[in-house]
């Protein structure tokens, strides 16, 4: 259990909640920090004729660039890229 899910757990079993949005914003910080595999796009380059993956992010579909994490302000998802294929 990571820190964020400790504190969502905490929260819904002993805090008193500041708002009914607090569960879900919470819940959302629990979402980023855990790694989500990236979506991979074989696509081609038209000029060069070469095909190449391309990554995005699986929560809101940004291009990513490999073993980094989303870089979308309003997003900034944690990738998984732990299976090497990057």
């Amino acid at each position: 259990m990571n820190k964020y899910e400790k504190a969502l757990y905490e929260v819904l079993t002993f805090g008193e909640l500041a708002n009914d949005k607090s569960p879900r914003l919470l819940q959302e910080l629990v979402d980023r920090a855990t790694p989500m595999k990236p979506k991979v796009e074989c696509k081609k380059d038209s000029i060069a004729e070469e095909y190449y993956d391309e990554y995005t992010c699986p929560n809101c579909g940004d291009t990513i660039y490999p073993n980094t994490c989303c870089m979308n302000n309003d997003c900034r998802q944690k990738i998984d890229w732990s299976d090497g294929d990057v």
